[in-house]
Order: structure tokens, then sequence, then C-alpha cells
């Protein structure tokens, strides 16, 4: 399983860095060929052979994404995967199977996973997929210091006094500034991400920066001139 990735794709699997994996497989050799490879991307992957030794993994350690097979022992894929969408309803789940009837699909599509991967698997297909994931947990809030946190599925900036909505640029903004928290964002990197690489004038940044103060705190964004921004939180 060895292929070049492009930039973009690097820079976007860095984020799944700070996720936990848990993988589901009944075959050994692919559970611990998939477990190293998922290893190299995610803060930790844990391996599962049945259905049985995932559900205690999963009531252990919680973990954000699940990539489960459907056929094994211990119980089907399909009731492990009901059950930790009922314990908990954002888990990430892609179900891996070489059963891909049509009684099979309809009931995978009824538990919601983001995707099935049918085998045998092709590493291209996994890449594909991690980056999807990783699009899917970018959505999550955001917890910063000061009790503040930023919901980007609910477009809103949640402190412990009040919650406040939020546009689609300033959440492209203040998600690209959280991405590189400590560091300062070049200006060429801001038209690009959140104008699309159209032009940004000096004013429509400045606008845009004073909504986002005006809601943040003026102190939490700061402008290095001929430089870029820098999210102080």
């Amino acid at each position: 399983m060895k292929q070049a990735l492009s930039s973009a794709e690097a820079s976007k699997l860095k984020t799944l860095k700070k996720y936990t994996l848990l993988c589901v497989e009944d075959d050994i050799d692919t559970l611990l060929e998939l477990t190293s490879f998922f290893g190299r991307y995610f803060a930790q992957a844990y391996p599962a052979v049945n259905a049985t030794d995932a559900w205690e993994q999963f009531c252990k350690h919680s973990q954000a994404v699940v990539f489960c097979d459907i056929v094994m022992s211990g119980g089907s894929g399909i009731e492990l995967a009901k059950k930790i969408k009922q314990m908990s309803p954002e888990t990430i789940i892609v179900f891996l199977s070489g059963k891909t009837d049509p009684d099979t699909l309809i009931e995978t599509i009824l538990i919601k996973p983001l995707d099935f991967i049918p085998k045998p698997i092709k590493f291209s297909r996994l890449i594909e997929m991690l980056t999807k994931i990783a699009d899917e947990l970018s959505f999550e809030p955001i917890a910063l210091k000061d009790k503040i946190a930023i919901d980007f599925k609910a477009m809103q900036i949640v402190t412990d006094q009040k919650t406040i909505d939020i546009t689609a640029k300033e959440a492209k903004l203040l998600k690209l500034l959280c991405d590189n928290q400590g560091h300062t964002v070049e200006y060429e990197t801001i038209q690009k991400i959140v104008w699309g690489g159209e032009e940004m004038s000096e004013s429509s940044l400045k606008s845009l920066l004073y909504r986002i103060r005006s809601k943040l705190g003026k102190e939490k964004i700061k402008t290095l001139s001929g430089v870029g921004i820098r999210l102080e939180i």
C-alpha cells in the first residue's frame, strides 16, 4: 500500500492525527495491514478481530472513526454499527465488505455510514476515503481557551455567556486560523482558501476582520502588516 500523496492530500490528512480509529476485520493479515496503514494518519488505530472485541474497544476508547467489516464472528458489522451509532451518533462509520448484494447495501444505508468500500480494498480508495473523513471531521466544534468554542456546523461562536452567529466567510477564515493556531497565516493563503482564489481587496479583508473581532474579541486576532494574520487564543 504505497502511493505518493499530493501536497493538498498530505496537508488535509495531517488533521486526522487528532483522532483515533477502530478497524474491525476478521482476516488477521488484512487487519494487521489496515491497522498499520491507518496508524500512519491517526493518533492511534485500534484493531478488533470480531464484533465482540470491537464493542469492548469502542466502549473503552470511543474512537471517532470506525472502519467495519460486515460478516464476522461475534455478531454482524451492521449490528455493531447500530450499537455504536446509538451510543455515539457523531461517530463516523465506513463499511468494508465483499458482500455487496442489494439487501446488504440497503441495511447499511439505514445506518447512515459515511461510505461503503467493497473488497478487495484498493489503496487509492482508502486515501480518497481518508480525505473525505478529514473533511467531515473538520466541521466538528473547536474548543479554544477562555471558554470559547466555534461550532462550524451551527455556524456559531459559543461562549459561557452567549451564542453568536457567524457567516460562511467568517467561518472559513476562523477555520483556517484554528487549523494553524499559533502560526501566522499568510495573506496569499487567506485569499486562496477564504476568497476561493478571487481578488481579495484590503477593504474587504479589513471588513471581515472587523466583524470577526467584534464577535470573538479584538485581542484574539493579530494582524502582522505585510505578512498575515494569527489567532491568539
